[in-house]
């Protein structure tokens, strides 16, 4: 039961199946199942306005160098809780259908081959997309781990949607993009106390020919003598446009989750202190630091101060 009622834009036919009121019920039922090396899983969710989830998805064991999972969605439009969502792409957790295929396979001692193919549908309109729509995407990636504190990764990731073409006038058309995106990844640790990690990231958009290119170090350092932790990135960025724009996940506060996009020509730097006070609490404390480059090579910086202090009963 909520205090205030939630209501819908009703002149966006887009929002014409998302909740409104103040109180929401939901029924879920799930099962696990182990048949030999097969691992089964499901739920079913349901709400009074029958709207309804389903996963269903399965991992098979085929030996002892190859996973294989599968996993079957649908989420009807308008569903989706508040506070949580079932595995998918829609940020809202309904208007999805789709069905999802990887594996990891050792090839050899130390070196990993995983591979994955996602198909998905939207039955409803969704941002940016006035029209049912459809979208795919695929995945794979070599890990090397010749050692216990080194881990190199390789991976390319390539995505297919439809959204609305951009007109002047009159009903919107349908356009495809296709991304690409090469990563490179290396993890280090130096010792127990101090880690490295860099990154390097490259995205090609074939529809407009625009490229994006992102790098960046990071480095965690845990002290000693005093209950200290410090988290240091420098990040530099160049893309053409908004299209091949780049995320970069980031170590934040408690609770938080950070993927910034990035677009244009800049740098991103923070630097994150967690100082653990004993049996008695925590303060964690932030400053990030974002420079673009604008017009004749003059320089925007943004900066952001963020803290949180924990007091444990």
């Amino acid at each position: 039961m909520f205090s205030l009622p939630f209501t819908i834009n009703i002149t966006d036919p887009a929002d014409l199946y998302d909740f409104n009121g103040n109180k929401r019920n939901m029924l879920s039922v799930y099962y696990t199942s182990c048949i030999g090396r097969s691992l089964l899983f499901g739920e079913f969710s349901t709400d009074y306005n029958t709207r309804y989830a389903m996963v269903q998805g399965f991992t098979l064991r085929a030996s002892g160098r190859l996973t294989i999972n599968c996993l079957y969605r649908n989420y009807s439009p308008g569903f989706g809780g508040l506070h949580s969502r079932g595995p998918g792409n829609s940020s809202s957790g309904g208007n999805e259908e789709g069905i999802l295929g990887n594996f990891t396979f050792e090839t050899a001692r130390h070196l990993f081959i995983s591979g994955g193919y996602d198909f998905c549908r939207y039955p409803w309109l969704k941002y940016r997309t006035n029209f049912p729509s459809t979208a795919n995407k695929y995945e794979v990636k070599i890990k090397y781990i010749p050692a216990d504190n080194l881990n190199i990764e390789l991976s390319y990731n390539n995505r297919i949607s439809v959204t609305d073409e951009r007109r002047y006038r009159g009903i919107a058309g349908v356009q495809t993009s296709s991304a690409g995106i090469l990563k490179t990844i290396v993890r280090y640790s130096v010792n127990d106390k101090l880690s490295l990690n860099c990154r390097i990231d490259h995205k090609y958009v074939r529809q407009s020919g625009s490229k994006g290119l992102l790098m960046s170090q990071d480095l965690t350092y845990r002290f000693t003598t005093i209950p200290i932790t410090l988290w240091v990135r420098y990040c530099i960025f160049n893309t053409d446009n908004w299209d091949s724009r780049l995320y970069i996940y980031e170590n934040d506060l408690l609770y938080s989750f950070s993927i910034p996009s990035f677009a244009g020509k800049g740098s991103r730097k923070y630097i994150m202190a967690k100082w653990e006070l004993g049996n008695f609490g925590e303060l964690r404390i932030k400053y990030a630091l974002t420079s673009l480059i604008q017009k004749y090579d003059i320089p925007e910086d943004r900066d952001e101060v963020r803290f949180q202090f924990r007091i444990f009963f």
